[in-house]
């Protein structure tokens, strides 16, 4: 199997999870081209031939849609080639509830996201926003979407 091609920034991810895979037993190998318009058109397709490969995901706002939604069918956005007719019904039964009732929402979107795992349609490697930071660090500040606010924190 083939793991990317992937944008550059991604290119040691790609290659350890290249030789986990290889560690496993795998026939594993990197497709190692970075260049940006080309792991655009490697990845834009339904018929794309790429099995496995790293991106980087996160979120405008943090909801289930946002994550879970792109993995619909009919997305030629190079996310996923998964289609699963199931699936769509629950995101679209998922998403008509949250207006009217929060809670079955919620049952709906965890059900999707289990059908995600278990098909194991995306694998999160690591997320980001651990920090370790020294006793001599005060108010540190983590926001979800820019990281460590630096510009808040003071050093003793």
């Amino acid at each position: 199997m083939i793991v990317g091609p992937s944008v550059g920034t991604l290119a040691d991810v790609r290659d350890y999870v290249v030789t986990v895979l290889q560690e496993l037993g795998f026939d594993a190998s990197a497709d190692t081209n970075t260049d940006f318009d080309y792991v655009l058109q490697a990845s834009c397709c339904p018929d794309s031939p790429i099995q496995i490969n790293v991106w980087e995901w996160f979120s405008g706002k943090l909801s289930p849609g946002d994550f879970l939604g792109p993995l619909r069918c009919g997305r030629n956005d190079g996310t996923t080639n998964f289609c699963d007719l199931d699936y769509d019904a629950l995101v679209a039964q998922a998403t008509n509830l949250q207006a009217t009732d929060v809670a079955a929402s919620l049952d709906e979107w965890a059900q999707a996201d289990r059908k995600v795992v278990d098909l194991a349609l995306w694998a999160p490697l690591f997320n980001e926003g651990s920090d370790f930071v020294s006793s001599r660090v005060g108010n540190y500040q983590f926001h979800l979407y820019y990281g460590a606010l630096l510009d808040q924190m003071w050093i003793q």
